[in-house]
């Protein structure tokens, strides 16, 4: 499950997929996200217009930030109150895992944009999100049991926000998975 990903796009890019245009209050946090960041988000609340929300959730009972739930037990656990009513998109250019030391970069070739799926609660007048996970598939389970619940069109962020259902798509399956260091040797650097 990333704790980094890169939310790296012309502003062009977003007005165009997204068809919104309040990108002058966010257009400085482009950049590789980590927890505890303010990261960009679409969510149930107001689907017209770009947040920052906070990436971790805080528990009272805990000074660690949570930063996931399992899409299988989502519903029935303390993020239940949440996923029925509380639901946003994570706009994302690329995320990141480490394996045996080795910093990986994961992608989707033919998308400039994906989305994770996530939940978020407000405390204290500000707001915080978890992503949804889901088991791994394809050459990304060898280096991670876990991975985000992705979407790349507007429809399944739709079906999300709207209605809090997820379609089952191969889009872990297609996945590009690459070490750090073999990127930045074959000149691959498609985001930096």
């Amino acid at each position: 499950m990333p704790s980094r990903f890169s939310q790296k796009f012309e502003t062009q890019e977003l007005k165009d997929k997204y068809n919104i245009y309040n990108l002058d209050k966010i257009s400085n946090y482009f950049y590789e996200k980590k927890v505890g960041d303010r990261i960009i988000v679409l969510s149930n609340e107001n689907n017209k217009e770009f947040k920052l929300y906070k990436f971790g959730w805080k528990r009272k009972w805990s000074d660690k930030l949570i930063i996931n739930a399992r899409r299988e037990t989502v519903s029935k656990n303390m993020f239940s109150e949440a996923f029925n009513s509380r639901r946003c998109i994570v706009p994302v250019s690329q995320f990141y895992e480490w394996f045996d030391g080795e910093k990986y970069r994961i992608w989707l070739d033919s998308y400039d944009i994906i989305s994770f799926a996530a939940i978020w609660e407000e405390d204290e007048g500000e707001k915080f999100l978890v992503l949804l996970t889901q088991d791994s598939e394809g050459k990304l389970k060898e280096i991670h049991e876990r991975m985000p619940v992705l979407f790349t069109s507007l429809y399944e962020e739709n079906l999300w926000l709207n209605e809090g259902k997820i379609l089952d798509n191969s889009l872990r399956k297609k996945l590009i998975v690459k070490k750090e260091s073999e990127i930045v040797e074959k000149g691959l650097n498609r985001f930096f």
